[in-house]
C-alpha cells in the first residue's frame, strides 16, 4: 500500500499536475496551445512586476535586471519554472510576516507547476531577526571550494534518478554520464552573482536599514549562489535549481547602488552587469539552440 501510494504520487508529479490541469482547461475550451503558453507567461510577468513594485528598493533597476536575462530565461523559455519563481517572489511577504499556512499553500501551488519549487519550503527555517550573515559567507566560500575541488553534492541527483521520480532527471543523468552535460560553471553571470552576494552580506546591516525586505532578499540570493556551486558537478541541475531560486536577483541587484558612497560608479557597475547578463544569456541560448516559449 505504501509503495502504491509512493508510485501514484511520483506518477502525478512526473506529469506536472498544475500545468496539465491548465492545459486540459484550455483544450476543453478549444483554445490553442500557443494561447496557453502566452497566458502562463503573462501571469508570470504580472506577478514579477507586482513583486518588483512591492519589494524592490529601486524598481526601475529591478526591471533592467529582469529584462536583461531572467525574462529571457523564464518567460520565453522555461515558462513553468518562470511561473513557479513568480509565485515564490509573490509569497515572500507572507514568509516574512510568518503567515506560514498561506506561504505553504503558494509554494504547493508552484510545485504543481515545477516540483523543484518544494525547495522554497526550506526558507521557513530562516529567522526574521538577529541572523548574522557570516554563516552565509562561509557557505558561499565552502561551495566555491567544493566546486573547484570537485567535491560537490550532485550525487543526490543520481540517487533521485535511481528512484525514477522524474524522467527528466533520468535524462539529465544520462547526458552527464555520456559527457554531453558540459557547461561553463565559472561563467560571468554566476561569478557576478557570487560577488554581489558577498558584497551585500558584508554590508548586511546597512542594507537592512534601506528596506524591510533586504534581510530575506539578500539571504535567499546567497542561497541561490550556494546551490549553484554546491551542485556544479551536475551542471544542468545546478542551473535549473539556481535559476529557479535566482529569480530573487531581480530584487537583490538594485541594493548594489547603496553599497558605496559614489552612487554613479555603482550605477555604472550595475549597468555593466546587466549588459553582461543580456549578452551572456543570448550566447547560451544560441549555443544550446534554445527555442523561445519552451516549457
Amino acid at each position: 500500500m505504501v509503495m502504491d501510494f509512493f508510485s501514484n504520487t511520483v506518477s502525478v508529479f512526473q506529469r506536472d499536475p498544475g500545468f496539465l490541469l491548465i492545459n486540459s482547461i484550455f483544450k476543453s475550451s478549444d483554445f490553442s496551445f500557443e494561447l496557453l503558453i502566452f497566458c502562463i507567461a503573462f501571469f508570470s510577468v504580472t506577478l514579477k512586476v507586482y513583486s518588483i513594485q512591492k519589494m524592490s528598493p529601486i524598481p526601475i533597476l529591478s526591471f533592467l535586471v529582469y529584462f536583461s536575462y531572467i525574462f529571457l530565461l523564464q518567460e520565453m523559455t522555461t515558462i513553468r519554472a518562470g511561473l513557479a519563481a513568480s509565485i515564490f517572489l509573490f509569497s515572500i511577504p507572507f514568509l516574512i510576516k510568518r503567515r506560514t499556512i498561506f506561504y505553504i499553500f503558494l509554494i504547493g501551488l508552484a510545485a504543481t507547476l515545477h516540483y523543484s519549487a518544494l525547495l522554497f519550503l526550506l526558507f521557513l527555517l530562516m529567522k526574521n531577526e538577529n541572523e548574522k550573515p557570516n554563516f552565509y559567507i562561509f557557505l558561499i566560500i565552502l561551495s566555491l571550494l567544493m566546486s573547484v575541488l570537485g567535491t560537490t553534492v550532485d550525487f543526490i541527483f543520481f540517487r533521485l534518478a535511481e528512484l525514477n521520480i522524474d524522467p527528466r532527471i533520468d535524462y539529465y543523468a544520462l547526458e552527464f554520464e555520456n559527457g554531453l552535460d558540459k557547461v561553463n560553471i565559472y561563467n560571468t553571470t554566476w561569478m557576478s552573482n557570487l560577488l554581489l552576494s558577498l558584497i551585500l552580506l558584508l554590508n548586511f546591516e546597512k542594507m537592512k536599514k534601506i528596506s524591510g525586505y533586504a534581510s530575506h532578499i539578500i539571504r535567499i540570493h546567497a542561497i541561490s549562489v550556494i546551490l549553484f556551486f554546491s551542485f556544479s558537478g551536475y551542471p544542468v541541475m545546478a542551473f535549473r535549481l539556481a535559476e529557479l531560486v535566482g529569480a530573487i536577483g531581480i530584487l537583490a541587484w538594485p541594493f548594489l547602488i547603496f553599497v558605496g558612497k559614489n552612487r554613479l560608479f555603482m550605477l555604472i557597475l550595475f549597468l555593466a552587469a546587466c549588459l553582461n547578463f543580456f549578452f551572456s544569456t543570448l550566447r547560451i541560448m544560441d549555443d544550446y539552440s534554445i527555442s523561445l516559449f519552451g516549457y
